[in-house]
């Protein structure tokens, strides 16, 4: 529900702190760009960029460009979508952010959407949210293969798991990817 500014403006006045008036009130903060959202959410957080990096499975140029505000165009919605797990999201968060850059939110009545709700909810990684979409036979999308996740220390981590998605797909697992 959209609050009034002069509502905002009385939870700000009564929060005991400016982190408790953004806990409360953090989805009717208007931001300016999505890489001034990322990095309040990585502050938030106390996150750093390498570790969104490594969460998000993203090849790293590309996802420092993102966080940095240098590429804003062309950011296909499976990219924010790993941005929101690289970034630990709630799932509210990560609307905003899909907003933010321009997406329709998760919605429970698409085929694949419930499974990246349920796996933020509970803090699922998205090695093995793509390994969950790949059980449902779900079009698992860019987020399936980025380089940096499909790479020896995954196989070794999930074994036969991700090789079996991989042979399912018809795709070629090449271990040398790092």
């Amino acid at each position: 529900m959209k609050k009034s500014t002069d509502d905002l403006m009385n939870s700000l006045k009564q929060a005991p702190t400016v982190e408790d008036y953004f806990d409360e009130n953090d989805s009717e903060i208007f931001f300016g760009s999505l890489s001034e959202l990322i990095n309040y959410y990585l502050a938030r957080k106390n996150l750093t960029k390498a570790d969104v990096v490594r969460g998000s499975g993203m090849n790293r140029g590309y996802c420092y460009e993102i966080m940095s505000g240098k590429t804003t165009k062309n950011i296909s919605r499976d990219k924010v979508i790993m941005l929101c797990f690289g970034l630990q999201l709630t799932v509210e968060e990560a609307q905003q952010l899909l907003k933010k850059s321009g997406y329709a939110p998760l919605y429970a009545r698409d085929s694949r959407d419930p499974i990246i709700i349920f796996s933020l909810e509970h803090h699922i990684d998205i090695v093995n949210t793509n390994i969950k979409l790949g059980d449902y036979n779900l079009e698992i999308g860019e987020m399936f293969y980025e380089k940096t996740t499909v790479n020896f220390f995954t196989v070794c981590a999930y074994g036969s798991a991700y090789g079996n998605r991989m042979q399912q797909s018809g795709r070629r697992f090449d271990p040398t990817i790092r």
